[in-house]
């Protein structure tokens, strides 16, 4: 603490210095009563909040937004609604990309794109979708005919890694974001 005395109409400088730390921000899920609940928190653990309703969340480019997984599941009814959410880093904001069956959603390193393991008969197939949810559609992955779950881009956003599962044998597999 510093303290200077300024008499009217005076002008007096003083010297100080400000240390910062970045407080790295970390978006999860929890699951409360068997429903999936997005949050976040300092990395060091505290300020915890929730933002939504869904899992896999995945953070844009500007850190401003969150894509996640939404799911609302009536169990009296044995049905569920699927699709993909938006939500603002605070909460106060979310709109709704998708009505499929979106899994694990990851935001492109530009912001533009979001890739999407899309479950069509239980089988996971790559989507890549603009970052408003339009203009979905699978990434042709030559030669694969297994499942892709855990989509994640490259950090220059040309090549998308993903969990690939055939017969039963599980790998990580890469594949060019344009399907090459």
């Amino acid at each position: 603490l510093r303290s200077a005395h300024v008499s009217a109409g005076e002008i007096t400088q003083i010297a100080f210095q400000v240390n910062c730390t970045k407080a790295e921000v970390i978006a999860f899920t929890r699951f409360i009563d068997g429903y999936a609940r997005a949050h976040i928190m300092l990395d060091d653990g505290t300020s915890i909040r929730r933002v939504g309703t869904g899992n896999d969340p995945s953070w844009s480019a500007n850190g401003a937004s969150l894509v996640l997984r939404y799911e609302d599941c009536y169990y009296y009814y044995y049905y569920c609604y699927y699709g993909l959410t938006v939500v603002s880093s605070d909460g106060a904001h979310s709109e709704q990309l998708s009505t499929s069956d979106d899994r694990q959603p990851d935001w492109s390193p530009d912001g533009s794109k979001i890739a999407v393991a899309r479950f069509l008969d239980n089988q996971g197939n790559l989507y890549v979708m603009k970052a408003d949810g339009s203009a979905a559609a699978p990434v042709v992955i030559p030669q694969f005919t297994g499942v892709v779950e855990d989509p994640a881009w490259s950090p220059d956003g040309t090549q998308i890694a993903f969990t690939c599962s055939l017969n039963n044998v599980r790998d990580i597999c890469v594949v060019n974001a344009d399907g090459s």
